[in-house]
């Protein structure tokens, strides 16, 4: 708009008339609905976007309110045509204005979707941190199951004594289970014993020696000389048992070098080394 028609509005903006005041309520619309729409923007932190609606607020504003304006001053030569070419131009800017906008929204929006998918993973994550763990099931408390493990060894050897054979091995073949699930070797390989010769009496002499010589074999890993010896001497005497007399000899012989010499065990090696003599 050229500087005639810039003095003209102000003109009448300025006059004290009907038109004046008209003119004036408009312009206080229009400038009251710029600003609102300037700290809308501003607010949701669109900076671009703030510049852009101000310009093509203010230039749409201007021109279509000096139209507005200047309507009752038709007759003057050419100012209707300039202020149309120049309304004309205000709206092409303001498209593309607008246009630019709209395009800044699309990439601000699509970033938010990038930082969305980008946080889901760390939002899980967090989330699964925040819960509470899950309430495990108490573990069995190992003092209680080696105390069950002995008094089952005791039941064996006692059905033993009194010739309950059969119901001797099922006792020590119980507590063997329970020493294995608690990982106590030393427990597992005296276990084993007891069962021989539970075993032994039942009439299950293979079986027997083969439980003996696993539990000689934990013992001479864990370097308990003496429950060693009175293992050796018990698989002894189940060989010499199975005619395996060479070999039976040679395991009491060794047993009683580690055996006490005042002990019982070590008084029954000597006899059974008196018979393979």
């Amino acid at each position: 708009m050229d500087r005639f028609a810039t003095q003209q509005s102000w003109q009448v903006l300025r006059e004290r008339s009907p038109a004046g005041a008209y003119a004036r309520r408009r312009a206080a619309a229009l400038a009251a609905l710029a600003l609102f729409l300037v700290g809308l923007l501003d607010v949701v932190g669109l900076g671009r976007v703030v510049l852009v609606a101000v310009v093509a607020v203010l230039a749409v504003g201007t021109v279509a309110g000096a139209v507005r304006l200047l309507q009752p001053w038709k007759h003057l030569p050419g100012l209707r045509g300039r202020v149309v070419t120049q309304l004309r131009r205000s709206r092409a800017t303001a498209g593309a204005g607008a246009k630019s906008a709209r395009s800044y929204a699309a990439g601000a929006r699509e970033a938010v979707r990038r930082s969305a998918r980008a946080a889901r993973p760390l939002l899980a994550r967090a989330l699964a941190q925040a819960r509470p763990p899950r309430r495990l099931a108490p573990e069995p408390d190992l003092a209680d199951r080696r105390r069950a493990a002995v008094e089952a060894n005791a039941r064996g050897a006692q059905l033993r004594r009194q010739g309950s054979h059969e119901e001797a091995v099922r006792q020590h073949r119980l507590a063997l289970a329970i020493f294995r699930e608690v990982g106590d070797r030393h427990g597992e390989a005296l276990t084993l014993n007891n069962l021989a010769l539970a075993e032994g009496r039942a009439g299950e002499e293979e079986t027997a020696v083969a439980d003996l010589e696993q539990a000689l074999a934990i013992l001479r890993q864990l370097s308990s000389p003496q429950h060693e010896a009175q293992v050796a001497a018990n698989l002894g005497i189940a060989l010499r048992r199975q005619g395996h007399d060479d070999r039976g000899k040679e395991l009491l012989e060794t047993a009683l070098t580690q055996l006490d010499p005042q002990s019982a065990a070590a008084r029954q090696v000597e006899g059974q080394l008196r018979q393979a003599s």
